[in-house]
C-alpha cells in the first residue's frame, strides 16, 4: 500500500475535511465558522509548503467584520506554473465528492471541482475533453463567457470569451466554460453586487502562478469575492466562477501537507492538478 493510498483512505474514513460533521445517516452538515476547529496556524501566517519542491502552497484568509466576528475562511492553493500539468475529468454516472474524486486519482496534488451542472449531471456550459462534448458557445454571446483551456501539454489558462474567442476545438485539448468570469486582463468586469452570500470555488491565474480557491461558509456575494481576490492576490489577471454552494470543494494531498475542504454533494466534473516528474 502506497503512502498516498494509506492517508487518503484514512483521510477520507475519519471524514476530517474542513468545517463539515458527519451525522449517523450521512449527512454533511457544515459548522458554523466559530464551532469549527482551530487550523494549523501556519496555514493562517504564511504561505505553506504541499510539497517538497516547493512549487505548491496552501494559505488559508481570515475575513472578519468590523467587530472583530469571523465571517469567512478562504482556502488558496498557489501552484508555479512551470511545475505542473492540468486535467479536467468528468463522470457523468458516477459523481463524486471532491475528496472522492481525489480518492480515485491519487498521483493528483490536488482536486478542485468543476463548472455547473444540470440534473442529469451534465455541465451547463459544456465540456470538451480531447475530441469529445459540446461547447454552448465559443464567443461567450450568451452568460457563460470564461473558458479554462488546457493544452496538448497540460498547461492552463483562462480566457474571457467576448474578448478572446475560442475559434476552434482542438483534439488534444480540454476546455470548460463557465459564468461569470469575474477578471480578464487585470479588469474588474463584475460591476453590482447582487446575489446572496454563497461557498465559492474560483480558478486564477498570474503570470506565474495558478491559484485554486474557494470558501468555507456561505458569507460572500460573487462581487465581494472578486473584490478580496484583487485586494489579496496581488497580479491576478484572470478569475472564472466555478461551481459554488454545496458544490465547492477542494482538496490537497502532497508530501509536506494534506488538507481538504470537501464538497457537500456529489459532482461529475473536476479540475486536477498533477505535478510534473
Amino acid at each position: 500500500m502506497s503512502k498516498h493510498f494509506l492517508t487518503i483512505t484514512l483521510f477520507l474514513s475519519a471524514f476530517v475535511f474542513s468545517g463539515c460533521e458527519l451525522s449517523g445517516d450521512g449527512t454533511i452538515t457544515v459548522l458554523p465558522l466559530e464551532g469549527q476547529k482551530t487550523i494549523e496556524q501556519d496555514l493562517y501566517s504564511d504561505w505553506t509548503p504541499v510539497n517538497q519542491s516547493n512549487s505548491a502552497h496552501l494559505k488559508i484568509f481570515e475575513f472578519r467584520d468590523d467587530q472583530g466576528v469571523l465571517k469567512e475562511r478562504i482556502n488558496v492553493l498557489s501552484l508555479n506554473k512551470n511545475k505542473f500539468t492540468f486535467e479536467i475529468k468528468e463522470n457523468t454516472d458516477k459523481p463524486l465528492s471532491v475528496n472522492a474524486w481525489h480518492f480515485e486519482n491519487q498521483n493528483a496534488l490536488a482536486v478542485i471541482n468543476g463548472s455547473f451542472f444540470d440534473e442529469n449531471y451534465k455541465a451547463t456550459g459544456g465540456l470538451w475533453l480531447k475530441g469529445q462534448g459540446k461547447i454552448i458557445s465559443l464567443t461567450g454571446n450568451n452568460s457563460y463567457d470564461g473558458a479554462l483551456v488546457i493544452d496538448a501539454n497540460g498547461k492552463l489558462s483562462l480566457q474571457y470569451l467576448p474578448s478572446n474567442n475560442l475559434q476552434t476545438l482542438k483534439d488534444d485539448e480540454q476546455v470548460l466554460v463557465n459564468f461569470p468570469m469575474l477578471i480578464s486582463n487585470g479588469k474588474i468586469l463584475l460591476k453590482k453586487n447582487g446575489g446572496e452570500g454563497s461557498r465559492r470555488s474560483l480558478i486564477a491565474e498570474d503570470n506565474q502562478f495558478i491559484y485554486f480557491i474557494n470558501t468555507e461558509s456561505f458569507y460572500f456575494t460573487l462581487q465581494e469575492m472578486m473584490a478580496w481576490v484583487g485586494k489579496n492576490l496581488d497580479g491576478v489577471e484572470n478569475v472564472l466562477n466555478l461551481d459554488g454552494g454545496s458544490s465547492s470543494g477542494l482538496s490537497v494531498l502532497g508530501d509536506e501537507l494534506q488538507w481538504s475542504s470537501n464538497s457537500l454533494v456529489s459532482v461529475p466534473n473536476v479540475i486536477i492538478v498533477y505535478e510534473k516528474e
